[in-house]
């Protein structure tokens, strides 16, 4: 027969042992000073807020159990355990490991990690946006001009557009919202510019209608990434130029890169004397056929276009910043409007328009694209240096041959990328070359002004310290 707890008497020792264990553990219940508990809000801000802290009183008792039984929190406490002690150096190292995987989110259970991985990716984003602004629209203004060519070549092979017809449309559109944009900013004089420079402004726009032309007129005989690399040698012509208008210094990397420009131009136009026919000769079933004789000639055609660009980059540099550079566009603009409507009664060259979507699909984007590629051009040499603003209008070739693809199906062949490849890497090199003159000029000439201010810092002092009537400024006169 088994005994229960009632048949046992109750010893007095026993007894008087669990009072006193009771009693003592009440009073260090009682004494023991009340410790913060982190809510689970302090885990996922990090913040030591005291709002977030949850205090135990003395009248709380501890959860029954074991006490050394595993914690829900994924982190330590701040205490060393029982007694409220700092923890030691091993537990807060470990302590910030458990954060950190917990914020990361390296068991796939924390939140914050998860939810904190797209806000640094669109922090990033941003980031890299703000630091690359100019570059960013200068590319995206190329983009548009390469958009520009492929409508216009679209034009003259399946309309049969004129070319100052296609010139007249886009200009209008430019001018008038240059015009417009300018009027809007409060820009002084908008209409005519500023008075001293009206005739170096419109020698910009005239001359740069025969740097605008003969490109377009070449788009019919040649490709599109041809017609690009060829327009980037204006770089190499703008040096030579100004050296003899405008006496600028002519380095020996300059003339190495017009050199290897001209063969880059060689391979590009491949002449019939200097190639065979089974090289010159185009493979395009189904399309009318350009003669090696047609292209050689709207290469040269197209060289004469960029002559003509380099001489208004070089008035372009003659105005400075006496004009702003919305001035020079509008120029630019009205005087392509002029000469172009002048040239049908010149050349018997009757316009051509055609009532069809397709027309229309291609006509309106060559005005459009043409003032927003002006402005977004303007913007980003407004806020990127030479050198990378150089780099970033290369970009034109890499959307002119990506649209030659999509849209006319076509490749450029070995010696166009070669030629294409030599020429853009000497304009690259005259570009930095011309970006490190420009900032030893800067540089020089910052120091050239903190010297000033310190010699007459250094006078001030002098005068200063020196007796009245002794020194060699005004104190001792007054």
């Amino acid at each position: 027969m088994g005994l229960t707890r009632e048949d046992v008497p109750s010893s007095p020792l026993t007894s008087s042992s669990s009072t006193s264990f009771d009693s003592e553990r009440d009073s260090i219940e009682t004494q023991r000073p009340a410790r913060p508990i982190r809510s689970s809000h302090d885990y996922d801000t990090e913040e030591d807020d005291s709002e977030d802290l949850i205090y135990a009183t003395s009248d709380s008792r501890r959860p029954s159990g074991h006490k050394s039984s595993p914690s829900t929190s994924r982190l330590l406490d701040a205490t060393g355990g029982d007694g409220g002690e700092p923890a030691s150096p091993q537990d807060e190292r470990k302590q910030q490991e458990l954060r950190r995987a917990y914020e990361l989110g390296d068991e796939g259970e924390g939140s914050y990690g998860a939810a904190s991985r797209p806000r640094d990716l669109l922090q990033a984003i941003k980031g890299f946006f703000a630091r690359n602004n100019g570059f960013l629209l200068i590319a995206s203004s190329q983009f548009f001009f390469a958009s520009i060519s492929t409508c216009v070549k679209l034009l003259q092979e399946r309309v049969e557009m004129p070319v100052w017809e296609i010139i007249l449309v886009r200009m209008s559109a430019t001018w008038l919202g240059c015009y417009l944009y300018m009027r809007w900013t409060d820009v002084e004089h908008p209409l005519l510019g500023p008075p001293g420079v009206r005739l170096l402004l419109a020698a910009r726009g005239f001359v740069g209608f025969f740097g605008l032309f003969p490109g377009y007129y070449a788009l019919r005989y040649i490709s599109l990434s041809d017609a690009t690399v060829l327009s980037f040698l204006a770089p190499v012509l703008v040096g030579i130029l100004a050296f003899f208008l405008l006496k600028e210094p002519y380095s020996r990397t300059e003339g190495l890169a017009a050199l290897f420009s001209l063969f880059g131009t060689i391979l590009i136009a491949k002449p019939t004397f200097l190639f065979p026919p089974s090289i010159t000769d185009p493979v395009e079933p189904g399309k009318d056929v350009v003669t090696p004789q047609e292209r050689t000639r709207a290469v040269f055609i197209a060289l004469g276009g960029t002559l003509g660009a380099a001489g208004a980059y070089v008035i372009i540099r003659k105005i400075g910043k006496r004009a702003n550079a919305l001035h020079s566009i509008s120029y630019f603009s009205i005087w392509c409007c002029i000469v172009s409507s002048l040239y049908p009664f010149v050349f018997n060259a009757p316009p051509v328009f055609e009532f069809t979507r397709s027309f229309f699909a291609l006509i309106i984007p060559i005005g459009v694209f043409g003032f927003c590629a002006q402005a977004l051009l303007t913007l980003g040499l407004q806020r990127e240096k030479a050198g990378r603003g150089t780099l970033a209008v290369y970009s034109n070739l890499l959307f002119a041959m990506i649209l030659e693809r999509l849209v006319f199906n076509k490749y450029p062949d070995l010696l166009s990328l070669l030629g294409a490849a030599i020429i853009v890497g000497g304009a690259v090199k005259v570009a930095l070359e011309k970006s490190k003159m420009t900032d030893a000029q800067v540089l020089k000439s910052e120091e050239a002004k903190l010297e000033e201010g310190e010699l007459l810092r250094r006078l001030s002092e002098d005068d200063v310290e020196e007796p009245l009537g002794l020194g060699r400024g005004m104190a001792g006169s007054r």
